[in-house]
């Protein structure tokens, strides 16, 4: 880039479909020429301009004066597949997290993000047709099962499109023993879940609490966690179940069979 003859690559690290570079500016008044070029460097680079290189803040545990972080898209044939095996590692080797926690999949840098589905009790999952949707709600599903037994936990899987989640029916943690498909079966499902989450509340109401997790503290009942996964919209081919390959997560990872 014209103008940075001073500005230097300190050491770079590899994420599964990007690169991000830690640049260090000798002049921090070249940081404007930086974010000026990256459009040129891009270029320069063959990129498409959809895969424009991004600026970064630079990550706090390795923050330096005068060093910024570029992410650059690398071409599709140098992108690194995720493991199935690291979910699974995740899943069942965290102990320190709370029971719910789940893992939709890696960073830009490759490493694991995780949250407590408890503190986002209503998830969407939205992306484009082929973008990693369904390997993404796999991915939820199966911390949940490697996480916790069927006394621990029970799932209301909804299917409309009849797909997507058709390999869980057997699981022993499914309420009532099968996945809904048909408009029936569902509304008899949904009105079921009305009737535990109001006789819950009501419970939790009792007991002066706020959620299951202080009940259970307090010694009020050992209430199952409950989770209702429902695929909507128009599913690419090849979407991947238990027991199918995974497709690409939309920020690098790739789940396989389990």
């Amino acid at each position: 880039m014209d103008g940075q003859s001073n500005v230097g690559k300190s050491q770079y690290r590899d994420g599964p479909r990007i690169s991000r570079y830690r640049v260090y500016l000798d002049d921090v008044n070249h940081y404007d020429l930086v974010k000026r070029g990256l459009d040129k460097l891009g270029l320069h680079l063959g990129l498409l301009t959809r895969q424009g290189i991004l600026l970064q803040e630079d990550e706090g545990r390795e923050r330096e004066a005068r060093v910024l972080a570029l992410d650059v898209p690398r071409p599709r044939d140098s992108w690194q597949t995720v493991p199935g095996a690291r979910l699974w590692e995740w899943a069942t080797q965290a102990t320190d997290l709370p029971i719910l926690t789940v893992w939709p999949g890696v960073d830009v840098l490759g490493e694991p993000v995780h949250f407590d589905l408890a503190a986002a009790p209503h998830f969407l999952v939205g992306g484009t047709t082929g973008s990693g949707k369904s390997v993404c709600l796999h991915a939820l599903l199966l911390s949940l099962l490697w996480r916790l037994g069927p006394k621990n936990l029970q799932l209301v899987l909804i299917d409309p499109k009849r797909v997507e989640l058709a390999k869980y029916a057997g699981f022993p943690h499914l309420r009532g023993g099968q996945v809904f498909e048909g408009l029936g079966d569902t509304l008899e499902a949904l009105a079921d879940l009305i009737d535990e989450m109001e006789h819950r509340t009501l419970q939790l109401r009792q007991a002066g609490v706020a959620n299951l997790a202080e009940g259970h503290k307090q010694g009020c009942g050992r209430a199952v966690g409950l989770a209702v996964p429902v695929p909507r919209g128009r599913g690419a081919s090849g979407s991947t179940g238990p027991k199918g390959a995974g497709r690409q997560h939309p920020s690098g990872a790739r789940y396989p069979a389990a």
